[in-house]
């Protein structure tokens, strides 16, 4: 039991000390991109701008929570300064003009025309060309705005929380329609990288809070999740006591030999495993809860068993 423990705080730790030699030149040269290993099998990873971390991409859903996780609300004001980007995208396109329904609904334009604005040119040469398609003349770009938000996900909140990422490689906003496309044109824009520089980046793990709704409609379904948060929070707050706390009694001497074992950095990725889990199956004595982490290209199931005390607190009853 121990060693199988002991594998794992060694797995925590090498989650952050392999890719931990990121270099200033190589991160500078691909953050906010989509990036492509070439030397495997097509796998994509997320630069993201904002901690300088790999994202990976495993599938359309993925792409999807990215979005969710990074997206950033902007008005449609502030979205208009950027250039559209066309993709080829699956879908309705009720008046063929090789614009989805819904893109159209994203920009304003009429899915039922194919020359929104009646000046003669449809809708899809005058967004390739960067003129309105609803209005007169050419779409004013702000460069600046663009470039600082280069790499970025954007919600359009004065909308129906369509998303659009900004391609740093021409400056474009595409928009991700579906999770189908979002990963096809995410992975169509990528960069591609070999192995050896992408292992100099720092692997990013997607994390939520965790799934407290409860499945039986008791309330110690949600007690089960507080106490895996908790627990999360604990660790990355470096409180030794308040972690042993959250375990099972018999868990004190290993959750202690962890926290003391375990660097700043590895009790925040430690953290992230907890605090991203959800909820998989309920009975009245036990929740488990799971979560996800990639290591070397290979999707790892971490699952924490949550039992019933006999005062009726929950507690963890692994690592």
């Amino acid at each position: 039991m121990f060693n199988k423990i002991f594998q794992l705080i060694l797995l925590i730790s090498l989650f952050i000390s392999l890719p931990a030699q990121a270099e200033t030149t190589l991160i500078s040269r691909v953050v906010g991109k989509i990036l492509i290993q070439v030397e495997s099998r097509g796998e994509a990873w997320y630069a993201d701008p904002e901690d300088l971390k790999k994202y990976f991409l495993g599938n359309p859903q993925d792409a999807f929570g990215l979005m969710k996780i990074f997206g950033v609300g902007i008005t449609n004001k502030d979205l208009s300064k950027i250039q559209v980007g066309l993709a080829d995208y699956t879908g309705r396109d009720d008046d063929a003009d090789g614009l989805l329904n819904n893109l159209e609904q994203a920009l304003g334009t009429d899915s039922q025309k194919k020359d929104s604005d009646n000046d003669s040119f449809e809708d899809r040469t005058e967004i390739a060309n960067n003129f309105n398609p609803t209005g007169q003349g050419k779409v004013q770009i702000d460069e600046k705005f663009t470039k600082n938000n280069s790499g970025k996900f954007f919600i359009q909140v004065e909308n129906l929380g369509q998303c659009w990422y900004v391609n740093p490689s021409d400056n474009k906003r595409y928009y991700l329609g579906s999770p189908d496309d979002a990963f096809l044109i995410m992975k169509k824009l990528g960069l591609g990288i070999s192995n050896s520089d992408l292992n100099k980046i720092t692997t990013g793990y997607f994390y939520n809070k965790p799934d407290v709704t409860p499945i039986s409609g008791t309330a110690t379904d949600n007690d089960t999740g507080q106490t895996i948060y908790q627990a999360g929070e604990a660790i990355r707050n470096n409180q030794t006591e308040k972690v042993i706390s959250h375990f099972s009694r018999n868990m004190e001497p290993v959750i202690r030999y962890t926290m003391n074992f375990l660097n700043s950095e590895s009790k925040f990725v430690w953290s992230e495993m907890l605090t991203g889990s959800s909820l998989l199956s309920s009975t009245e004595t036990e929740k488990i809860y799971r979560n996800y982490v990639y290591f070397q290209n290979e999707k790892i199931e971490i699952k924490y068993h949550v039992l019933k005390q006999p005062d009726g607190t929950w507690l963890i009853a692994n690592l």
